[in-house]
């Protein structure tokens, strides 16, 4: 069965996310097919990704597999970019794949702790209304593409959830990881290979 997005919120772009969309945009191409360094794997026979999740700000939860057997899961995906919605502007979009895939390695390396999520996609409005108030958030920000997360795993240590991502991020040669230690999240993203310190 198809999961029904929130019906408060509107959708960016399709309101169904159909296969058709996933090979139309290269995206089964994207993190589908990542190898990971050995001496971070067991074995790589896994075929199988999962996501547990929390949004601090809308109380939403997930817990869900939504790549197997070669495939992403249309119902589970849906369930994520719903998760991931802007929640002040009622809008979900399309999350990227790569992002999803770089999630579900963070929490496998962080022992499977579930993530806290700060914030997903932001409409190109959220983000103008952000930027007026808080330093820091870029104008062309890839939250707004749906290619950007700000995260948290409450009992991990920052700099320790942090280290993963820029091992990840070091070892594929792409994506922002920025750290925010006094504001206690990460930014993770799937743009071009960057870092910094914010606050």
């Amino acid at each position: 069965m198809k999961s029904e997005l929130n019906s408060d919120f509107h959708i960016i772009e399709s309101k169904k996310i159909s296969r058709r969309d996933f090979i139309k945009g290269g995206a089964l191409t994207a993190l589908g097919s990542l190898i990971l360094p050995s001496s971070m794997l067991a074995s790589e026979e896994e075929d199988v990704r999962s996501i547990e999740m929390f949004n601090i700000h809308t109380g939403k939860r997930i817990k869900t597999v939504y790549y197997e057997n070669g495939e992403y899961d249309i119902d589970a995906m849906n369930e994520i970019y719903d998760l991931m919605a802007d929640y002040r502007a009622h809008e979900v979009m399309q999350i990227d794949n790569q992002l999803i895939d770089l999630l579900h390695y963070i929490q496998k390396y962080s022992g499977g702790m579930p993530i806290e999520l700060l914030s997903g996609y932001r409409s190109p409005q959220t983000n103008y209304e952000l930027r007026k108030h808080h330093r820091g958030v870029a104008k062309h920000s890839y939250h707004t593409l749906g290619k950007a997360a700000d995260i948290r795993i409450p009992k991990l240590p920052l700099h320790t959830l942090r280290r993963i991502a820029l091992h990840l991020s070091d070892y594929y040669k792409k994506g922002g990881v920025g750290y925010y230690p006094r504001s206690g999240f990460v930014h993770v993203d799937v743009g071009p290979l960057r870092r910094w310190r914010g606050v």
